[in-house]
């Protein structure tokens, strides 16, 4: 699963950098398993209490959520 893909991304990338963003973090439990594996994450969900869990959880910054349109 998520663990087993981080871990293979981390072996076998070719790049210095380990910048990640996801895209429909929900709760963010990827986002904490990523940055347990050394990688600097950020995500960002629409749900305003998906980003609030993970605010709360795991330390996402509530600047990267996307914002519903008006009307």
């Amino acid at each position: 699963g998520h663990v087993g893909f981080l871990e293979r991304c981390a072996r076998y990338s070719r790049l210095t950098s380990r910048t990640l963003l996801d895209v429909g973090c929900g709760g963010g439990l990827f986002l904490r398993l990523a940055r347990q594996r050394g990688f600097v994450a950020q995500g960002m969900d629409i749900s305003a209490k998906a980003v609030a869990v993970a605010s709360g959880d795991h330390g996402l910054d509530d600047k990267y959520r996307f914002r519903q349109p008006a009307g």
